[in-house]
């Protein structure tokens, strides 16, 4: 009874975000329209409001499910609002100012036509605006998910990211390709129209090729997730630090502090008891230190750097919501002591990989209550989308590695550190304390020089012992 009254508090705390969030009307999209080999599309443009002069916008892309589809220029904003208003409400373009293209089709976003007709409305926005190419952002529900999907086969270089919602119709060939983007899928779990199982599969080989996507799945909910997607602000977030050349950011083996940005204080292992509480940052402290070990597939252990304890959730836990984290001597290679880190910008989710097992997965890491005082537990919750549940994982041992400048992003390495690194050039020279490999393990250093590289490309820079 209990988790039915949730369900339906919860239902109509969706909606009721949804009519605020949407309080704006047809008229914040101009109507324009594009013709390409004899095709027309319709298609609607929010702008961002006072542009800086001189500074450069991104994009974001909604597409449509089939209930939208038409030639009127209107149904694909009035139809579904959440997905073309995710961006364009007012508190996420303080976020993340940026222009929302919104097209209209009246047959399915999986053919070249359609997605040559889509670039060419980004070529025509581009005409107009200050837009940074590095950031185009594209998205989509049912239809519009798995056109999203189609978007990545055919212009894979175009977009920074990735968005589908409850649209599956990828190829698991193609998983070792987007393990190199951002990606992040979203799905319910009693989805009849379009099974949550391909794109959980999807997810899964992503994962298993080396990448780190985001999958969120909602229980008790059906196809209409897109109405509990598109009002979570953790996708502005999410979006707003993503671009071409964007990567991993947490290091192998590396000792990080993990900050609940709510509190501002840390997770800590009690000297009492091995349980994990909230604890006030030290910097002496290793209790206060964890050790991030890659476990493959997207996993990793999270080891006390003074106990060389694990954190785990307990063992026997058939409900993993409201469960004690505590640390233990495990292996570090059971479900409940496996984690994924999912990234929402410049913080993180820590989701154990026994209630991704377990379907669970709108579950992370929280402080019991929402306490902010020091001994507060740390227990698995269902996510709320609050700062209780958001943390950063700040660095403890990694330093700075002097790098060409034609290195695209800032290198961070420490002893026996692998560091996802975006290069430049076909020809880079490198320090020689590192080896630099492919995403699949290939080396691609020859006599301090870069060979065998794509133009721009991911590459892993391993420290020489």
């Amino acid at each position: 009874m209990y988790f039915k009254h949730f369900q339906i508090l919860l239902l109509v705390m969706i909606f009721s975000m949804l009519s605020n969030s949407f309080a704006q009307s047809l008229s914040d999209f101009e109507a324009h329209s594009n013709t390409l080999a004899g095709t027309t599309m319709p298609w609607r443009l929010f702008k961002v409001a006072n542009p800086v002069t001189g500074t450069k916008y991104p994009i974001a892309i909604f597409l449509h499910g089939s209930g939208e589809r038409g030639t009127d220029n209107a149904a694909q904003i009035t139809g579904q609002p959440a997905g073309p208003y995710c961006f364009a409400r007012p508190n996420a373009q303080a976020v993340f100012p940026c222009y929302v293209i919104v097209p209209q089709m009246n047959s399915t976003w999986e053919s070249v036509s359609s997605q040559n007709l889509i670039l060419s409305i980004i070529d025509s926005v581009k005409a107009h605006y200050n837009i940074d190419t590095t950031r185009i952002h594209i998205t989509g529900n049912s239809m519009g998910g798995m056109g999203t999907y189609y978007a990545s086969q055919t212009h894979y270089n175009v977009y920074a990211s990735f968005q589908p919602v409850c649209g599956m119709d990828g190829q698991l060939s193609q998983a070792a390709q987007l393990a190199l983007k951002p990606f992040w899928a979203w799905h319910g779990l009693s989805d009849p129209t379009v099974p949550i199982a391909n794109d959980k599969q999807m997810i899964d080989t992503i994962r298993a090729a080396g990448g780190h996507p985001n999958f969120t799945a909602y229980r008790g909910v059906d196809h209409f997730s897109w109405n509990y997607a598109y009002v979570d602000s953790d996708i502005v977030f999410w979006t707003k630090s993503k671009h071409l050349g964007w990567v991993w950011p947490l290091n192998n083996d590396s000792v990080y502090r993990i900050v609940n940005v709510g509190s501002g204080k840390c997770l800590a292992q009690s000297g009492t008891d091995s349980t994990v509480v909230l604890a006030a940052v030290s910097n002496s402290d290793q209790m206060q230190q964890w050790v991030l070990k890659n476990a493959g597939k997207g996993y990793y252990q999270l080891q006390n750097k003074s106990s060389g304890k694990v954190l785990q959730v307990p063992s026997g836990t058939t409900k993993p919501m409201a469960a004690n984290t505590a640390v233990s001597a495990g292996t570090g290679t059971a479900d409940n002591q496996l984690w994924l880190c999912w990234d929402i910008g410049d913080r993180y989710k820590m989701v154990p990989k026994l209630c991704y097992s377990r379907d669970s997965i709108y579950n992370a890491i929280g402080i019991m209550g929402g306490s902010t005082t020091d001994g507060a537990k740390a227990v698995v919750m269902s996510y709320s989308g609050t700062d209780v549940m958001r943390w950063t994982m700040e660095s403890i041992n990694a330093t700075a590695v002097n790098m060409p400048t034609s290195v695209r992003s800032t290198i961070y390495a420490s002893s026996k550190c692998r560091t996802m690194v975006s290069l430049g050039n076909a020809r880079i020279l490198t320090s020689g304390n590192f080896a630099a490999y492919d995403v699949f393990g290939r080396p691609v250093s020859s006599r301090g020089y870069m060979k065998g590289m794509k133009n721009p490309g991911v590459y892993i820079l391993k420290v020489r012992e």
